[in-house]
């Protein structure tokens, strides 16, 4: 079980970024999630930074449009991210 929660834990970002550009609330991302919608921001703000900064091919993982969406999208809720 420890090795399925760990896999699962190493994609939980990504699936909050499509979740979140995909229009879903960061109320319903803590829902699903089962924890804070700091934590949610956490997990996928410390996987953002990474995959904005990787460049495959000339393009980079995530676009600063897409990072600034998800950011704008959680500030939506009251949530600080610059608190973070």
């Amino acid at each position: 079980m420890s090795a399925l929660a760990t896999w699962l834990r190493r994609w939980l970002p990504l699936a909050i970024h499509g979740a979140m550009l995909a229009g879903a609330r960061p109320e319903a991302i803590e829902g699903a999630l089962g924890e804070s919608v700091q934590v949610a921001f956490r997990l996928w703000h410390e996987w953002a930074f990474r995959q904005r900064d990787f460049i495959n091919g000339g393009k980079p993982g995530i676009t600063a449009e897409e990072h600034e969406t998800v950011t704008r999208r959680f500030a939506a809720t009251g949530f600080k991210p610059s608190e973070f």
